[in-house]
């Protein structure tokens, strides 16, 4: 597994379209990964993070295979820039967690959470709710939330192109932040490499841990 943080540049046409676009924004982060002819991408996961009044906007991203972030756009308004610190545009390292039972750690989660009425999924909207769905999600990835802070991001909508037909999305953000404790390692290794909930694809679910 990789572990990479990009900045993407707020001044490309690209970037501006594709931060409400997160179909489009997958499609461009997959261009870094092999393509189905040559063994396909393997699971990738990607978070924007919170800007903190920088201009930059980092992007993290998770992945099986190792990426080339050079295949990204490179025309006179880079899709990539330099960091808040004169940072490169792109940082990528090897990463193979090991847990272990009782262990405390930081965490933050960009999730869908959503629950399944007649085939569809709804968007849970209160924090209780929202909070409900993390427990429950949480207990079958071997972990406890300890402290959790709760963060709506509000709404992103997107089209899906698929060969015959054209989908429309609505995705509902909300960022988790707080501490956890592992209670089963193996359970929660799996989430953190695997993500949790709903559109995975679209830059949702990957758990992001830390030392508390």
């Amino acid at each position: 597994m990789y572990i990479s943080k990009l900045y993407l540049n707020p001044r490309s046409p690209q970037v501006r379209a594709e931060l409400h676009a997160p179909y489009q924004l997958h499609r461009t982060i997959l261009k870094a990964f092999p393509d189905k002819q040559n063994g396909g991408p393997g699971r990738v996961l990607f978070r924007i993070e919170p800007t903190k009044n920088q201009p930059q906007i980092p992007l993290i991203v998770q992945s099986e295979k190792q990426p080339n972030w050079n295949t990204l756009p490179q025309n006179h308004t880079p899709y990539l820039t330099h960091g808040p610190h004169g940072d490169p545009p792109h940082q990528t390292k090897p990463y193979s967690p090991t847990f272990h039972p009782g262990q405390r750690l930081a965490f933050r989660l960009r999730a869908n959470p959503t629950i399944k009425r007649q085939g569809k999924r709804i968007g849970l909207l209160t924090e209780e709710l929202q909070a409900q769905w993390l427990h429950r999600k949480a207990q079958r990835a071997g972990f406890t939330p300890i402290t959790v802070r709760i963060t709506t991001e509000g709404f992103l909508r997107d089209k899906k192109h698929d060969p015959n037909k054209t989908h429309n999305i609505t995705l509902l953000a909300v960022r988790y932040d707080g501490i956890l404790q592992v209670n089963h390692p193996q359970e929660f290794l799996a989430a953190v490499l695997n993500g949790i909930g709903p559109a995975k694809a679209l830059g949702f679910g990957l758990l992001s841990v830390a030392p508390a």
